[in-house]
């Protein structure tokens, strides 16, 4: 899928063209890392496009042309050219195509990180074993990619944050849960509470779910009972109103009050 290639130049790390005095070793490794990379992104990145519609489809429907636009520039932009063209850092973004652009870099950058990290250690095999055998020119070819490839993981590598949710201030409060993540509920026990010890309350369910801070500042939590759909909580400690996003919807919440 063209949209794929969008993390291989604007979140994840990737090597740039080669020189075409590059060793054919070298192209060989580079261009079996990119179809690896592609093939783990496809799923993630039809997911991604797909969630764009939905999105889409909300805003024209509730008459939101602001919405609408920006969300029909993400789609149109992960179409043009393989999405390669970089997201303008300018304009505002609603908050729903915030969270489903964040949850995909992120769920991106899981998939290939073990792949870069793999390639990046045979790049350092093949730099010594040119060096070894006296090929000077290829192992600086080499050495050029390796140093490219490590600056961008560097680049991509989380980051402390100004903006990390405040989570004595979070323990205090609840949060009502949207009604199309627990439908048929009661609307008095909708909520969900980050208790200090990382335990997550809910009014609905006694069970012990739990909740972790994330790196880019957000809140992670599991309140099912497989374990395995996250909910991604956005707050900026200030606001009445959170943002709550799993991988197939984005919603804004409110604080619960009795």
């Amino acid at each position: 899928m063209k949209a794929s290639t969008l993390l291989l130049t604007l979140v994840l790390p990737v090597t740039c063209s080669f020189a075409q005095e590059a060793p054919e070793a070298l192209a060989s490794l580079k261009g079996a890392y990119e179809k690896e990379s592609l093939a783990a992104l496809d799923p993630l990145t039809k997911r991604y496009v797909d969630s764009l519609h939905s999105l889409k489809l909300k805003y024209t429907q509730s008459g939101d042309l602001e919405g609408a636009l920006a969300v029909d520039g993400e789609i149109k932009r992960m179409a043009d050219n393989g999405g390669s063209k970089h997201p303008s850092t300018g304009d505002p973004i609603p908050a729903d195509l915030a969270a489903l652009r964040n949850i995909y870099i992120d769920a991106a950058s899981k998939a290939v990180g073990p792949l870069t990290g793999s390639y990046i250690t045979s790049l350092e095999a093949m730099k010594l074993k040119f060096t070894q055998l006296g090929k000077l020119e290829e192992a600086v070819a080499v050495d050029n990619e390796l140093k490219r490839q490590t600056a961008l993981v560097q680049a991509a590598s989380p980051k402390a944050s100004a903006d990390k949710i405040d989570t004595a201030k979070l323990a205090e409060l609840k949060w009502r849960m949207p009604e199309k993540l627990l439908p048929g509920g009661e609307s008095s026990r909708q909520w969900v509470q980050f208790a200090p010890n990382g335990r997550l309350v809910c009014g609905w369910n006694t069970a012990n779910f739990n909740w972790k801070p994330a790196d880019d500042g957000s809140v992670l939590f599991y309140p099912f009972k497989n374990r395995q759909k996250a909910v991604k909580f956005e707050w900026d400690n200030e606001s009445p109103t959170a943002t709550i996003s799993t991988e197939d919807s984005s919603h804004k919440v409110t604080q619960f009050r009795r």
